[in-house]
C-alpha cells in the first residue's frame, strides 16, 4: 500500500497579526495553533509521515511542542526557506528517504487548523483517482478585476459561479511533485503560490476534491478570534449539533465583518455560547 506524507507548512513570521510570536505558535486552548492542525494529521489512520518545513530558530520549540503533544508521525522538522514555495522544496527533499515515486505528497498550511478529517480523506480519494487534488469551495462574493493590484476601478465583473477559492490539503504524487520542482529549478521558478499554480504552470489539468468553509486560513488577529469561537464551539457540542450551527443563515464570510460584541451576540443567540471565551481577545 502506498504511504502518504503530509508536509504542514510553518514557516511564517504572521507579520500581519501585530503579535510578538508566529501565528503559528500562538496558544489557544492551551495548544499552540500549529499542534492544532498537526494532530488532526496524526490522527488519521491514512497519514503515515509528517514533515514541517518551520520558521528558523524555532525548530527545537516544535520538537518539544510535539512530544508535550504526542505528534509521533512527525519525522522531519527542516528549515523553512524564504516563500512558501523553498519550504516545500526543503521538506520534499528531507522526505526523499521516506518516499517511493507513487506515495502521496499532501500540502497543508499549518494556519488551517480546523481542517478536518473528511477533508483529508476526500482529499486522497480524489488524489489517488485522478493524480492530483485540490480542496476549493464555492465564491459566494461578486467579483470584479482589476489590471494592477492598486487599480481602485474596475470595468470588468467575473461570474462567480465559475470561481473556486482554492484552499489546502492539496496532493500529488511523490514522483510528480519531485519532477515539478525539477523542472521549476531548471526555469528558474522559486515563488508558485500553491501546487495548483505549479501543476498548472506546466500544463497540467487538476482536479477539485471539496473545500469547507470553515477550514479558515489564519492570517490576521480577527481570524484568530474567529478560530478559538469555532473552536470553542466544537469542543463544547457533539458533532452533529456543531456542524448544525455552522451551516446557520450567517455564514463564515459575514461572521469575518463581526466586531466582537456582534460576534459574540451572534454566537449566544445560535448556541448560548459562553460570553466569557471572549474576554480574552
Amino acid at each position: 500500500m502506498n504511504k502518504v506524507a503530509a508536509i504542514i507548512t510553518a514557516g511564517g513570521i504572521g507579520a500581519r497579526t501585530g503579535l510578538e510570536i508566529p501565528k503559528q505558535f500562538v496558544v489557544i486552548e492551551d495548544k499552540p495553533i500549529l499542534i492544532h492542525t498537526l494532530e488532526v494529521f496524526e490522527n488519521h489512520k491514512d497519514i503515515d509521515i509528517i514533515c514541517v518545513p518551520c520558521l528558523s530558530s524555532w525548530e527545537e520549540r516544535l520538537e518539544n511542542y510535539a512530544k508535550e503533544f504526542g505528534i509521533s508521525k512527525l519525522k522531519k522538522i527542516v528549515r523553512g526557506g524564504e516563500t512558501g514555495f523553498l519550504s516545500i522544496r526543503n521538506a520534499l527533499f528531507a522526505l526523499e528517504p521516506y518516499l517511493n515515486n507513487d506515495d502521496i505528497v499532501m500540502i497543508h498550511d499549518g494556519i488551517r487548523p480546523l481542517v478536518s478529517g473528511e477533508l483529508i480523506s476526500e482529499n486522497l480519494r480524489v488524489c489517488k483517482e485522478k493524480g492530483n487534488a485540490i480542496c476549493a469551495i464555492e465564491s459566494v462574493e461578486a467579483l470584479l478585476k482589476v489590471d494592477k493590484p492598486e487599480m481602485t476601478r474596475s470595468k470588468i465583473s467575473l461570474d462567480r459561479n465559475l470561481i473556486k477559492r482554492e484552499q489546502t490539503p492539496q496532493s500529488t504524487t511523490f514522483k510528480e511533485l519531485l519532477h515539478l520542482y525539477q523542472e521549476s529549478e531548471q526555469r528558474g521558478i522559486t515563488d508558485s503560490v500553491t501546487l495548483s499554480t505549479l501543476l498548472t504552470t506546466f500544463g497540467r489539468e487538476v482536479f477539485i476534491a471539496k473545500g469547507d468553509e470553515r477550514n479558515l486560513s489564519i492570517i490576521s488577529m480577527q481570524d484568530i478570534k474567529i478560530f478559538h469561537v469555532l473552536l470553542s464551539l466544537y469542543n463544547n457540542n457533539p458533532r452533529q449539533e456543531y456542524d448544525s450551527i455552522c451551516a446557520a443563515s450567517t455564514t463564515l464570510e459575514t461572521i469575518k465583518d463581526f466586531g466582537d460584541v456582534e460576534m459574540a451576540e451572534y454566537l449566544s443567540a445560535v448556541n448560548g455560547f459562553r460570553i466569557d471565551v471572549l474576554e480574552t481577545w
